[in-house]
Protein backbone atom coordinates (compact mmCIF):
# COMPACT_ATOMS: atom_id res chain seq x y z
CA UNK A 1 0.00 0.00 0.00
CA UNK A 2 1.20 3.45 -1.13
CA UNK A 3 0.99 6.61 -0.15
CA UNK A 4 0.88 8.90 -3.10
CA UNK A 5 2.69 12.54 -2.23
CA UNK A 6 2.93 15.54 -4.74
CA UNK A 7 5.12 18.50 -4.92
CA UNK A 8 3.31 21.51 -6.71
CA UNK A 9 5.85 23.83 -7.94
CA UNK A 10 5.77 26.70 -10.45
CA UNK A 11 8.77 28.93 -11.80
CA UNK A 12 11.10 30.58 -9.18
CA UNK A 13 10.30 27.98 -6.26
CA UNK A 14 12.45 27.75 -3.38
CA UNK A 15 14.28 23.83 -4.25
CA UNK A 16 14.84 23.08 -0.87
CA UNK A 17 11.43 23.68 0.06
CA UNK A 18 10.85 20.51 -2.04
CA UNK A 19 13.85 18.46 -1.81
CA UNK A 20 14.04 18.52 1.85
CA UNK A 21 10.58 17.04 2.33
CA UNK A 22 11.80 14.31 -0.62
CA UNK A 23 14.66 13.33 1.54
CA UNK A 24 12.50 12.75 4.55
CA UNK A 25 9.67 10.59 2.57
CA UNK A 26 12.23 8.57 0.58
CA UNK A 27 14.62 8.03 3.52
CA UNK A 28 11.19 6.73 5.17
CA UNK A 29 11.14 3.94 2.70
CA UNK A 30 14.79 3.02 2.74
CA UNK A 31 13.98 2.88 6.34
CA UNK A 32 11.50 0.75 6.10
CA UNK A 33 13.09 -1.52 3.58
CA UNK A 34 16.10 -2.25 5.87
CA UNK A 35 13.59 -3.76 8.67
CA UNK A 36 13.51 -0.99 11.61
CA UNK A 37 9.92 -1.37 11.00
CA UNK A 38 8.44 -4.08 9.28
CA UNK A 39 5.77 -1.92 6.50
CA UNK A 40 3.99 -2.56 3.29
CA UNK A 41 3.79 1.08 3.03
CA UNK A 42 5.89 3.58 0.86
CA UNK A 43 5.35 7.10 -0.42
CA UNK A 44 5.00 7.30 -4.17
CA UNK A 45 6.27 10.77 -5.24
CA UNK A 46 5.68 13.42 -7.53
CA UNK A 47 6.41 16.48 -8.98
CA UNK A 48 3.36 18.58 -10.36
CA UNK A 49 2.76 21.86 -12.24
CA UNK A 50 0.16 23.26 -14.56
CA UNK A 51 2.34 22.28 -18.06
CA UNK A 52 4.43 19.96 -16.29
CA UNK A 53 8.07 19.80 -17.77
CA UNK A 54 11.32 21.62 -16.61
CA UNK A 55 10.02 23.98 -14.03
CA UNK A 56 13.17 26.64 -12.97
CA UNK A 57 13.67 27.38 -9.42
CA UNK A 58 15.09 30.29 -8.20
CA UNK A 59 18.74 28.83 -8.03
CA UNK A 60 18.25 28.05 -11.82
CA UNK A 61 18.02 24.64 -11.22
CA UNK A 62 15.19 22.94 -13.10
CA UNK A 63 13.32 19.53 -12.11
CA UNK A 64 10.88 17.68 -13.84
CA UNK A 65 7.38 17.67 -13.48
CA UNK A 66 4.20 16.06 -14.54
CA UNK A 67 0.65 18.32 -15.40
CA UNK A 68 -1.45 18.47 -11.98
CA UNK A 69 -4.38 16.99 -13.66
CA UNK A 70 -2.52 13.93 -14.79
CA UNK A 71 -1.87 12.96 -11.11
CA UNK A 72 -4.31 12.26 -8.21
CA UNK A 73 -2.64 12.44 -4.51
CA UNK A 74 -3.52 11.35 -1.25
CA UNK A 75 -1.16 14.46 0.04
CA UNK A 76 -0.25 17.42 -1.86
CA UNK A 77 2.79 20.13 -0.70
CA UNK A 78 2.60 23.42 -2.00
CA UNK A 79 6.23 24.83 -2.55
CA UNK A 80 7.08 28.68 -1.56
CA UNK A 81 9.69 31.07 -2.96
CA UNK A 82 10.70 34.26 -5.31
CA UNK A 83 7.67 32.80 -7.74
CA UNK A 84 5.05 33.42 -4.97
CA UNK A 85 3.93 36.55 -5.57
CA UNK A 86 3.21 35.40 -9.33
CA UNK A 87 1.59 32.33 -8.51
CA UNK A 88 -0.80 33.64 -6.05
CA UNK A 89 -2.50 35.74 -8.78
CA UNK A 90 -2.33 32.21 -10.85
CA UNK A 91 -6.16 31.68 -11.64
CA UNK A 92 -5.62 28.26 -12.94
CA UNK A 93 -3.29 27.40 -10.03
CA UNK A 94 -5.46 29.00 -7.43
CA UNK A 95 -8.15 26.45 -8.64
CA UNK A 96 -6.12 23.66 -8.74
CA UNK A 97 -5.99 23.28 -5.50
CA UNK A 98 -9.78 24.04 -4.31
CA UNK A 99 -10.60 21.39 -6.73
CA UNK A 100 -7.83 19.16 -5.41
CA UNK A 101 -8.58 19.99 -1.56
CA UNK A 102 -11.68 18.20 -1.75
CA UNK A 103 -10.33 14.96 -2.38
CA UNK A 104 -7.07 15.03 -0.12
CA UNK A 105 -6.33 13.41 3.36
CA UNK A 106 -3.51 16.24 3.74
CA UNK A 107 -2.95 19.49 2.32
CA UNK A 108 0.38 21.00 3.29
CA UNK A 109 2.76 24.41 2.18
CA UNK A 110 6.14 25.20 2.79
CA UNK A 111 7.47 28.36 3.47
CA UNK A 112 5.33 31.32 1.48
CA UNK A 113 3.46 28.60 0.00
CA UNK A 114 1.16 29.73 2.40
CA UNK A 115 0.22 32.84 0.56
CA UNK A 116 -1.03 30.42 -2.41
CA UNK A 117 -3.24 28.57 0.60
CA UNK A 118 -4.51 31.46 1.74
CA UNK A 119 -5.85 32.77 -1.59
CA UNK A 120 -7.07 29.67 -3.10
CA UNK A 121 -9.23 30.25 0.18
CA UNK A 122 -8.95 27.16 1.51
CA UNK A 123 -7.46 28.77 4.79
CA UNK A 124 -10.19 30.98 5.33
CA UNK A 125 -11.30 30.63 9.08
CA UNK A 126 -8.21 28.34 10.15
CA UNK A 127 -5.20 29.04 11.57
CA UNK A 128 -1.97 29.32 9.68
CA UNK A 129 1.90 30.42 9.69
CA UNK A 130 3.82 31.40 6.72
CA UNK A 131 7.78 32.45 6.68
CA UNK A 132 8.64 35.43 9.17
CA UNK A 133 9.44 37.35 6.42
CA UNK A 134 6.21 37.07 4.32
CA UNK A 135 4.02 37.36 7.80
CA UNK A 136 3.26 41.26 7.13
CA UNK A 137 1.72 40.57 3.33
CA UNK A 138 -0.08 37.59 4.43
CA UNK A 139 -2.34 39.45 7.17
CA UNK A 140 -2.82 42.31 4.70
CA UNK A 141 -4.24 40.42 2.40
CA UNK A 142 -5.42 37.49 3.89
CA UNK A 143 -7.10 38.53 7.57
CA UNK A 144 -9.57 35.70 7.25
CA UNK A 145 -6.73 33.81 8.28
CA UNK A 146 -5.47 33.42 11.99
CA UNK A 147 -1.61 33.82 10.86
CA UNK A 148 0.70 33.07 13.91
CA UNK A 149 3.49 33.84 12.32
CA UNK A 150 6.47 32.22 14.87
CA UNK A 151 5.41 29.06 14.43
CA UNK A 152 7.66 26.23 12.73
CA UNK A 153 4.64 24.56 11.22
CA UNK A 154 0.36 24.59 12.39
CA UNK A 155 -2.35 21.67 11.77
CA UNK A 156 -5.58 22.35 11.47
CA UNK A 157 -7.68 19.63 10.58
CA UNK A 158 -6.03 18.43 6.81
CA UNK A 159 -4.51 21.69 6.52
CA UNK A 160 -0.88 21.93 7.57
CA UNK A 161 1.48 24.88 6.49
CA UNK A 162 5.10 25.57 7.96
CA UNK A 163 8.29 28.33 8.24
CA UNK A 164 10.64 28.29 5.80
CA UNK A 165 12.43 26.64 4.78
CA UNK A 166 13.95 23.67 6.74
CA UNK A 167 10.62 24.09 8.38
CA UNK A 168 9.62 22.05 5.39
CA UNK A 169 11.50 18.78 6.76
CA UNK A 170 9.98 19.14 10.52
CA UNK A 171 6.46 18.89 8.78
CA UNK A 172 7.40 16.10 6.55
CA UNK A 173 8.60 14.25 9.82
CA UNK A 174 5.08 14.71 11.48
CA UNK A 175 3.52 13.66 8.35
CA UNK A 176 5.70 10.03 8.50
CA UNK A 177 4.98 9.93 12.17
CA UNK A 178 1.88 10.38 12.25
CA UNK A 179 1.05 8.14 9.06
CA UNK A 180 3.87 4.98 10.54
CA UNK A 181 4.68 5.56 13.91
CA UNK A 182 6.95 8.06 15.99
CA UNK A 183 9.63 4.66 15.59
CA UNK A 184 9.94 5.46 11.65
CA UNK A 185 10.27 9.19 12.38
CA UNK A 186 12.71 8.94 14.69
CA UNK A 187 15.07 6.63 12.52
CA UNK A 188 14.54 9.08 9.20
CA UNK A 189 15.58 12.31 11.55
CA UNK A 190 18.40 9.72 12.59
CA UNK A 191 19.98 9.00 9.40
CA UNK A 192 19.24 12.57 8.21
CA UNK A 193 20.93 13.99 11.48
CA UNK A 194 18.03 16.62 11.97
CA UNK A 195 16.44 16.72 15.14
CA UNK A 196 13.37 14.76 16.22
CA UNK A 197 11.61 16.79 15.98
CA UNK A 198 11.14 20.96 17.16
CA UNK A 199 7.75 20.81 18.03
CA UNK A 200 5.23 22.79 15.68
CA UNK A 201 4.69 25.45 18.24
CA UNK A 202 8.48 26.34 18.59
CA UNK A 203 9.39 29.73 18.26
CA UNK A 204 10.79 29.94 14.17
CA UNK A 205 13.80 31.83 15.92
CA UNK A 206 14.69 29.75 18.67
CA UNK A 207 17.73 29.46 18.37
CA UNK A 208 18.86 32.95 18.27
CA UNK A 209 18.43 34.46 21.49
CA UNK A 210 17.03 37.81 21.28
CA UNK A 211 19.17 39.73 23.36
CA UNK A 212 17.43 43.03 23.75
CA UNK A 213 15.25 41.30 26.33
CA UNK A 214 17.85 40.69 28.38
CA UNK A 215 18.68 42.80 31.07
CA UNK A 216 21.27 42.57 33.99
CA UNK A 217 25.20 42.28 34.37
CA UNK A 218 26.13 42.31 30.64
CA UNK A 219 23.19 44.83 29.75
CA UNK A 220 25.43 47.90 28.51
CA UNK A 221 27.49 45.57 27.06
CA UNK A 222 25.17 44.32 24.38
CA UNK A 223 24.55 47.74 23.87
CA UNK A 224 28.24 48.81 23.26
CA UNK A 225 28.47 45.67 21.08
CA UNK A 226 25.89 47.34 18.92
CA UNK A 227 27.14 50.46 18.81
CA UNK A 228 31.10 48.95 18.10
CA UNK A 229 29.60 45.73 15.66
CA UNK A 230 31.96 46.59 12.90
CA UNK A 231 35.03 45.57 14.66
CA UNK A 232 36.17 42.19 15.40
CA UNK A 233 34.78 41.42 18.58
CA UNK A 234 36.68 38.33 19.89
CA UNK A 235 36.46 37.31 23.60
CA UNK A 236 39.47 39.26 24.26
CA UNK A 237 38.29 42.20 23.33
CA UNK A 238 35.01 41.82 25.47
CA UNK A 239 36.47 40.27 28.72
CA UNK A 240 38.75 43.67 28.86
CA UNK A 241 35.78 45.52 28.11
CA UNK A 242 34.04 44.05 31.68
CA UNK A 243 37.72 44.22 33.11
CA UNK A 244 37.55 40.49 33.49
CA UNK A 245 39.11 37.57 32.42
CA UNK A 246 38.36 36.04 28.90
CA UNK A 247 37.79 32.53 30.59
CA UNK A 248 35.92 34.25 33.74
CA UNK A 249 33.93 36.47 31.24
CA UNK A 250 32.85 33.44 28.47
CA UNK A 251 32.02 31.57 31.73
CA UNK A 252 29.30 34.21 33.66
CA UNK A 253 27.95 35.40 29.69
CA UNK A 254 26.64 32.45 28.67
CA UNK A 255 25.43 31.38 32.44
CA UNK A 256 23.48 34.68 32.22
CA UNK A 257 22.29 35.25 28.42
CA UNK A 258 22.26 31.46 27.30
CA UNK A 259 24.68 31.71 24.59
CA UNK A 260 28.35 32.38 24.11
CA UNK A 261 29.97 35.86 23.17
CA UNK A 262 30.70 34.25 19.84
CA UNK A 263 27.12 33.87 19.33
CA UNK A 264 25.43 36.68 20.63
CA UNK A 265 28.03 38.73 18.44
CA UNK A 266 26.29 36.61 15.22
CA UNK A 267 23.10 37.23 15.86
CA UNK A 268 23.66 41.53 16.94
CA UNK A 269 25.69 41.42 13.23
CA UNK A 270 22.36 39.64 11.66
CA UNK A 271 19.81 42.04 13.84
CA UNK A 272 21.48 44.81 12.28
CA UNK A 273 22.39 43.77 8.39
CA UNK A 274 19.05 42.35 8.59
CA UNK A 275 17.61 45.85 9.05
CA UNK A 276 19.80 47.57 6.33
CA UNK A 277 19.07 44.42 3.92
CA UNK A 278 15.06 44.96 4.18
CA UNK A 279 15.58 48.82 3.73
CA UNK A 280 17.14 48.44 0.67
CA UNK A 281 19.77 51.24 0.34
CA UNK A 282 23.11 49.58 0.55
CA UNK A 283 24.94 46.69 -1.47
CA UNK A 284 25.58 43.76 0.33
CA UNK A 285 29.61 44.40 0.61
CA UNK A 286 28.81 47.42 2.51
CA UNK A 287 26.21 45.94 5.26
CA UNK A 288 28.78 43.60 5.66
CA UNK A 289 31.63 46.04 6.08
CA UNK A 290 28.94 47.64 8.50
CA UNK A 291 28.70 44.93 10.77
CA UNK A 292 31.83 43.45 10.82
CA UNK A 293 31.78 40.85 8.47
CA UNK A 294 35.07 39.94 6.43
CA UNK A 295 32.66 39.99 3.22
CA UNK A 296 28.94 40.03 1.81
CA UNK A 297 30.17 36.00 1.15
CA UNK A 298 30.65 35.63 5.39
CA UNK A 299 27.50 37.14 5.60
CA UNK A 300 25.51 35.24 3.33
CA UNK A 301 26.62 32.10 5.08
CA UNK A 302 25.89 33.17 8.55
CA UNK A 303 22.49 34.61 7.49
CA UNK A 304 21.55 31.02 5.77
CA UNK A 305 23.63 29.05 9.11
CA UNK A 306 21.59 31.09 11.39
CA UNK A 307 18.06 31.96 10.23
CA UNK A 308 17.91 29.86 6.88
CA UNK A 309 17.77 32.64 4.35
CA UNK A 310 20.33 33.97 2.48
CA UNK A 311 20.35 38.51 2.30
CA UNK A 312 19.43 38.46 -1.27
CA UNK A 313 16.25 36.34 -0.51
CA UNK A 314 15.50 38.78 2.25
CA UNK A 315 15.95 41.57 0.30
CA UNK A 316 13.34 40.30 -2.27
CA UNK A 317 11.23 39.03 -0.06
CA UNK A 318 11.33 42.96 1.66
CA UNK A 319 10.79 44.09 -1.78
CA UNK A 320 7.53 41.89 -2.02
CA UNK A 321 6.17 43.12 1.52
CA UNK A 322 6.76 47.11 0.19
CA UNK A 323 4.25 45.79 -2.70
Amino acid sequence: MSCRVSFLVFSDFQILDVTGPVAVFETAGRVCANGIKQTDRQYDLELVSQHGGLIKSSSGIQLQTRRWDEVEEDVLIVSGGLGTRSAIKDKALLECIRTKFKKLNSLCSVCSGSLILAASGVLDGKTATTHWSVAQLFEKYFPKVNLLPDKIYIREDSIWTSAGVTAGIDLALALVSEEWGEEIGRAVAQELVVYYHRPGGQSQFSPLLDLSMKRGRFEELVRWIRENIHLALNVEILAEQEGMSPRNFSRLFKKEMGTTPAKAVERIRIDIARANIEEGRMHFDQIANLVGYSDADHMRRSFVREIGIAPQALRQFAKLNAN
